[in-house]
């Protein structure tokens, strides 16, 4: 599955924790219960941590990802825009 169709819901994108439940509560990326991921937690659960190929195509559009994705000002469609724009 490609990040972009993981995030697609608003609802399914957080911020400050890689992975949520439906409470709110931290979970790891690959748990069953996780509803919400961050961009780097989508990345994880979407590709291989080995797939240096799409890692590097984020982090030459996004340099530091965590703190993109968790800037005060960020929006879930900036993080659709890019994940679009990247294809991922």
């Amino acid at each position: 599955m490609k990040m972009k169709k993981l995030l697609a819901n608003p609802d399914a994108w957080t911020q400050g924790k890689y992975a949520r439940d439906a409470y709110g509560k931290e979970v790891h990326v690959d748990s069953p219960k996780a509803t919400c991921w961050c961009l780097e937690g989508a990345f994880i659960k979407c590709y291989p941590r080995n797939n240096r190929k799409i890692f590097k195509k984020l982090v030459n559009k996004i340099q530091f990802i965590v703190n993109w994705n968790d800037a005060p000002e960020r929006t879930h469609q900036d993080v659709i825009n890019v994940l679009n724009e990247l294809d991922i």
